[in-house]
């Protein structure tokens, strides 16, 4: 069985993370994908770092060119 890869947009990252639920993504998905324009867009907010440090550390997180 293949396993279950999101590719996940800004406004969702920053919702969750805004709610400090993040790992929650890795109960619904084997791998979540961020495209680098999306970390860039999620990084040019006010709690943009914290929130890309809590993607970052996601055992599943995987960055992908655009």
């Amino acid at each position: 069985m293949a396993p279950d890869r999101w590719v996940v947009n800004a406004s969702p990252l920053i919702l969750i993370g805004k709610a400090g639920h993040l790992g929650l993504l890795v109960g619904l998905a084997d791998e979540i994908e961020v495209p680098r324009a999306v970390i860039g867009e999620v990084g040019a907010t006010s709690d943009g770092a914290s929130t890309l440090r809590a993607i970052e550390a996601l055992a599943s997180f995987v960055s992908v060119d655009d």
